[in-house]
């Protein structure tokens, strides 16, 4: 895989920063070009470096079994870093996961340049949870002090789900403006290189660092939330405690936040949180859902609404609509038997002894699915998935971008 110098324009309002991506070996699919574009107005943040490209592809290059070589300015920090990352994800899928050599044309450190504190937002529990730990009056460190929020298109929305994205960024623009942190909007179509290889629960950790890495010239620190708490670091996941810390420049690092909180603890920090009471966005509906925000059927809303409800709060959510019991009972957590049993304290803290048979049956059933999985050869659900659910129809694969964004 050969990346090429990234090439920096300002049109339209964005300023766009894109790099050719050419395979020495392989035939899979993937766009001509990978791009992440911000608006005009953060332009001398956008570093002129691969550093970004780099670590947005690395993952993606080990999935293919491709070397890479970047035709650019890296940092010697980053390839270091991503020589532990590789270890970490060879020993997670060591059937999938190849090792690969990477070069580049110049290894000089990254220079510190930027003094902003930003985070990655989606709209979701993590998110409302680092905004609330990193604003006043929650914020006892002056520096860690949020300034700006990314809210990247092409992660969770469709690069084609325009008016989806248009209609978050103003709903999110003033809950943030109002805790004194600026929302920065942006997009890439990263997503779409990893579609068929692998799922993206397990790469998007370093295109999220990415879309910060990017911005290094202006940013001093980047603070992301962990996908899993501490007692679940050994669970394969993209954005973790083994590999993040490695993937940074002399300029740039990524802090993790939130580590100590399980899922229910993280939404128990937010229930009482007004941003958060009026923004909240956890669906996973790719696909749309009409003019509400949170469908309120799928799993990541249902899971949301039964927390928010065991503190008395999910009336306080505009945004997530409360499920109906058969909503529950076919979605709730299946195979996630983790955030049944986190529950089972709050529960009995707050003497709500009704639901303890329901979650409990609950619980059993996702045990069971979770076993059931294990059984099945990893190669034989793979197949199954791709007879069912073939890579094309995936809302993130190559063919259902816009034309400009294909990359082709």
């Amino acid at each position: 895989m050969i990346i090429s110098q990234p090439e920096i324009t300002c049109r339209d309002g964005e300023v766009l920063a894109a790099s050719r991506v050419t395979l020495q070996r392989g035939t899979h699919p993937l766009p001509q070009h990978l791009f992440y574009a911000y608006p005009e107005a953060y332009a001398r943040w956008v570093s002129r470096r691969s550093d970004a490209f780099l670590l947005s592809l690395a993952q993606v290059a080990m999935l293919l079994g491709e070397d890479i070589h970047v035709e650019g300015e890296v940092s010697p920090l980053l390839l270091y870093g991503l020589e532990e990352f590789q270890r970490v994800f060879q020993h997670w899928f060591p059937r999938t996961h190849h090792p690969i050599r990477i070069t580049a044309d110049a290894a000089t450190p990254a220079p510190q340049r930027g003094d902003a504190v930003v985070c990655p937002f989606s709209g979701g529990v993590d998110s409302f949870g680092v905004l609330k730990m990193h604003t006043p009056p929650h914020c006892t460190h002056p520096s860690l002090r949020l300034t700006h929020a990314v809210f990247m298109q092409g992660f969770d929305i469709p690069l084609w789900e325009q008016r989806e994205f248009a209609d978050n960024c103003a709903a999110f623009r003033p809950l943030l403006a109002e805790q004194g942190v600026e929302l920065i909007p942006g997009r890439t179509n990263v997503h779409s290189f990893s579609v068929g290889l692998a799922k993206w629960v397990h790469v998007y950790g370093a295109p999220l660092l990415a879309c910060g890495m990017l911005l290094q010239d202006g940013i001093r620190h980047f603070l992301v939330a962990s996908s899993l708490s501490i007692n679940h670091c050994l669970i394969p996941n993209g954005s973790n405690v083994f590999t993040n810390p490695w993937l940074r420049t002399e300029g740039f690092e990524g802090t993790l936040c939130l580590t100590p909180l399980n899922r229910v603890e993280r939404t128990a920090y937010i229930a009482d949180f007004p941003p958060a009471q009026h923004g909240l966005r956890v669906c996973a509906n790719v696909r749309g859902h009409g003019e509400h925000v949170n469908c309120g059927q799928c799993e990541k809303c249902v899971r949301t609404a039964v927390q928010l409800d065991l503190f008395d709060s999910l009336q306080h959510f505009a945004t997530l609509p409360r499920p109906k019991l058969g909503v529950i009972l076919r979605k709730l957590t299946p195979l996630h038997p983790q955030y049944l049993r986190y529950m089972f304290r709050p529960l009995l803290t707050r003497k709500k002894f009704q639901h303890l048979p329901l979650i409990f049956l609950l619980w059993l059933r996702s045990l069971a699915w979770k076993w059931i999985r294990s059984m099945v050869p990893q190669s034989l659900y793979a197949r199954i998935r791709n007879r069912f659910y073939p890579p094309q129809q995936d809302p993130f694969h190559r063919d259902s971008l816009p034309g400009s964004d294909s990359g082709r």
